[in-house]
């Protein structure tokens, strides 16, 4: 049998990752009103608002259980990029 020398979870501390998460909602709360359009505008400040919740809800979960923190913050950053990409599409 092969002994896998990598650990199963994320090496990114949950920290980092919540400041960044919020760093980059408010980067997108600064810009939101670049695109023309209100619908476009919305869209912008509709992601930074997932990006906040996403954050908050990591953190809390995070207080409780550090890896389903961490878990958390995976799921929640990959709900977003599928969400916009789909928004971005069209």
């Amino acid at each position: 049998m092969i002994a896998s020398r990598t650990k199963p979870e994320t090496q990114v501390p949950l920290d980092t990752v919540l400041i960044t998460l919020v760093a980059l909602g408010v980067l997108l709360v600064c810009t939101s009103h670049l695109p023309r359009g209100l619908a476009n505008q919305l869209k912008v400040l509709y992601a930074a608002g997932a990006l906040y919740a996403v954050a908050l809800l990591a953190w809390l979960l995070g207080r409780w259980n550090p890896q389903a923190g961490k878990w958390c913050a995976v799921l929640g950053i990959t709900a977003i990029a599928q969400q916009s990409s789909t928004l971005t599409a069209r």
